[in-house]
Order: structure tokens, then C-alpha cells, then sequence
């Protein structure tokens, strides 16, 4: 960027000067707030990163989701839900604050603690269906749980004892 001022007086005639060009460098954006997360660090969970507040609202924010310091692949939304792979590993989220003019910014998170084993939060009563006679097959309904889809493992039992062999989702 360069400058020009023109001078003028009366019985003068009017004389114009020109500055040297100056290069105009990268503003730095100076209100970087480190991200939090917010969310109980157990698979199944979900995770939400609080950017804080980066002093400009047209400043524009991306995120990217870590296990163990490695970037998840598909992870780049403000909030995340813990998955079966993250079990264990201590997760971050690091978020970049860009704006036209200005040198990009990034900052991470601390890190939660080790992700922990989920809780089915619908764990329903078992329902037995058929005709309930010697001979016959009964059959059990698990119902659903939440979330995902579990593996399940059946054991029948007759007043309240393991019946030996009885283990699939049918009995004779």
C-alpha cells in the first residue's frame, strides 16, 4: 500500500508526492481462548467443545475431534459422541479461528479423562411369548436398548436356576 498528498497554495501550482510502497502483512487474531469440552467422557457419550469467545463474531471456527493427539477421521463438528474405538483413550478437540486478513489461529483443548464403558440407557425387561406347556417352544423378546445394538446372551431359567444347555433365544 502506498500514499499520495497533493499539496496546493495560492500562486502555486499544485505538486503531488508519492510514498514508497509499504507490504501489509496479516492482522493477528488476538482474543484466542482455549477450547473446553463439556460431556461425561464414557462411550456412547456426547462431547461438546465450547470455543470461547475469539473477540469478533465474523470470525470463522472449525473443529477437529482427537483420540490420543490423532486427528478422527470425520470428527469436525462442535460436538462428538464418544465411540467404541475412543475406549480408553483420552480425547481433545482442537479448533481453528480464521478470518479474512488475519493469520489463522488454533487451539486444543485439555484433554478429558480415559474414556470409560458406556451404560445401556434402555435396558428392557425380557418378555417370553408362546404356549407355556411341556413340549412346546417358548421363545424370548430382549426388547430394545439403547443405544446401538447390543450382542446379546440368553440363559433360561426354571425357578430361578440356570437350565443346563439353555442359552439361545428359544426353549423347549
Amino acid at each position: 500500500i502506498s500514499v499520495e498528498v497533493t499539496g496546493t497554495a495560492d500562486g502555486y501550482e499544485p505538486t503531488t508526492a508519492s510514498s514508497a510502497p509499504v507490504e501489509v502483512k496479516s492482522g493477528v487474531l488476538s482474543a484466542t481462548p482455549v477450547p473446553t469440552i463439556s460431556g461425561t467422557a464414557k462411550v456412547g457419550m456426547k462431547q461438546t467443545a465450547k470455543a470461547g469467545e475469539w473477540g469478533s463474531s465474523d470470525v470463522k471456527l472449525t473443529y477437529q475431534w482427537r483420540r490420543d493427539g490423532k486427528s478422527i477421521k470425520g470428527a469436525t463438528k462442535a460436538a462428538y459422541t464418544l465411540t467404541a474405538d475412543d475406549l480408553g483413550a483420552k480425547i481433545t478437540v482442537k479448533v481453528k479461528g480464521a478470518k479474512d486478513g488475519f493469520t489463522a489461529v488454533s487451539k486444543t483443548s485439555s484433554a478429558t479423562k480415559k474414556v470409560g464403558k458406556g451404560v445401556f440407557t434402555t435396558a428392557p425387561t425380557p418378555t417370553i411369548s408362546g404356549t407355556v406347556r411341556i413340549g412346546q417352544k417358548l421363545k424370548a423378546k430382549a426388547g430394545t436398548w439403547k443405544p446401538g445394538t447390543p450382542k446379546l446372551a440368553y440363559v433360561w431359567l426354571r425357578d430361578g436356576v440356570a437350565i443346563p444347555g439353555a442359552k439361545s433365544s428359544s426353549y423347549t
